[in-house]
Parts: structure tokens; sequence; C-alpha cells
């Protein structure tokens, strides 16, 4: 009977050394698998900022040209009439004279 017990206090000790050894390596897989998803959350979150700063930069360039050919615009149009009034300036001031005196 002695060996009996003995036998179940081995197996005992064996089924909690072994029940040791898979709560380390479950622990150790853990925290490798924590390690993982931080790198990747870390490489993801890198290549997300990067794409972002792409498009910024691909957009504010966009926006200058955009605004760049407005601003040409609105010059030539700023130039255009400015012409049109040096030119047409002496007349309306005559056409204008001649209304009010009623020429």
């Amino acid at each position: 009977m002695n060996t009996d017990v003995q036998k179940l206090v081995e197996v005992d000790r064996e089924a909690c050394r072994k029940k040791s050894e898979a709560q380390e390596y479950y622990d150790k897989t853990l925290r490798e698998i924590q390690a993982e998803k931080q790198k990747l959350q870390e490489s993801y979150n890198q290549k997300a900022s990067l794409r972002v700063q792409e498009v910024k930069d691909a957009e504010s360039a966009a926006l200058e040209a955009s605004y760049n050919q407005v601003k040409k615009r609105y010059a030539e149009m700023e130039s255009s009439l400015y012409s049109a009034w040096n030119e047409n300036f002496e007349r309306w001031v005559t056409q204008l004279t001649d209304k009010c005196l009623g020429r």
C-alpha cells in the first residue's frame, strides 16, 4: 500500500511539474503574441502615417496648383478691367458730362 501512495505522490508531483511547465509555456507564448501584436500595430501605424503624409502632400500640391490657377485668372481679369478702364475713362467722363449737362 505504501508503494501505491508513493506512486500517487509521484504521479501528482509529475502532474504538478507538467502543469507548471504548461503554465510557463502559456505565459511565454502569451508574451510573444503580445510583443508580435505590438510590432504589427507599430508597423501598421507607421505605414498608415506615411500614406496619410503622402495623401496630405498630394492634396496640398493639388490645392496649391488650383490656387495658382485661380490667382492667375483673377489677375488676368483685374488686368483686363484696368485696361478697359484706362481705354474708356475719357469717353465715359465725356459721356457722363454730356448727359449731366443735357447735350
